[in-house]
């Protein structure tokens, strides 16, 4: 029994590497539709990428499945977001690491003025720990500002469990009828937790083939990209992964 699982074990392992090295080489073997030439990295050439993609997500996730965290390169990462026009950005590890680390929001003020300059101060990035009021978020929101929602596994899956639980217990109490509790339902009670939009985009960093618990409900129709790790990527294959959502044709079941 024990060599049979041993067996398994390493045809799953080859299956999920397999899978990953073809999803990374199909996002990195496509011809290079931006600009060739070599620009100091700034707003206003990021910005002038933007708009060379053919579609920005309005709201991207960042899927971590590393143990070991760089807060440096993730501040890189939603430097990059925020000069792109991605409005909404979501962080995810599964224990939470990021949540109880304060070093981000310093490395994130510090990459804004390394790499921007005097446009640092133009945008406004706003870190939560926790989902928020929803009328709140959109009555005092602004053009330039970002807003970072920072998740673990207590708001992905379990939150899920949470919420059915809830209606389980209305449906005891008469709250609700069984025959009310539908899709959209459910849509409803979660946008009220929270004010992002489903996320359009995830970059799943690591070599693991799964969600770890991401937002199950929310990430219906999201187009999932993968690559190795996050630590010190570069602006080209961040880009790389932008042109390849952009390219992507989604039709929904049909």
């Amino acid at each position: 029994m024990l060599l049979y699982d041993v067996i398994l074990q390493s045809i799953h392992l080859v299956v999920t590497w397999g899978a990953l090295l073809v999803s990374w080489m199909a996002i990195f073997v496509k011809p290079w539709k931006l600009s060739q030439k070599t620009r100091p990295l700034n707003l206003s050439s990021i910005y002038s990428d933007s708009k060379l993609l053919q579609k920005l997500p309005i709201h991207i996730g960042f899927l971590f499945l590393e143990d070991d965290l760089s807060c440096t390169d993730i501040a890189t990462l939603i430097v990059w977001c925020m000069s792109l026009g991605i409005s909404y950005i979501s962080l995810y590890d599964r224990k939470g690491i990021l949540k109880r680390n304060a070093f981000l929001e310093t490395e994130i003020v510090r990459k804004q003025k390394e790499l921007l300059g005097k446009d640092a101060t133009r945008f406004n990035i706003f870190l939560h720990r926790h989902f928020f009021n929803r009328e709140k978020l959109v009555v005092e929101r602004n053009i330039n500002q970002i807003d970072v929602q920072l998740l673990s596994e207590e708001d992905g899956r379990q939150s899920l469990v949470h919420t059915a639980r809830q209606f389980s217990r209305a449906v005891a109490v008469k709250q609700y009828k069984i025959s009310d509790i539908s899709p959209s339902t459910i849509d409803t009670f979660l946008l009220d937790k929270s004010s992002f939009p489903d996320p359009d985009l995830v970059l799943r960093f690591g070599a693991v083939d799964s969600l770890l618990g991401f937002l199950p409900w929310q990430v219906r129709l999201t187009e999932i990209l993968s690559l190795p790790t996050h630590r010190n990527i570069d602006y080209k294959s961040f880009l790389r992964l932008l042109q390849a959502f952009g390219d992507t044709k989604q039709r929904f079941g049909k």
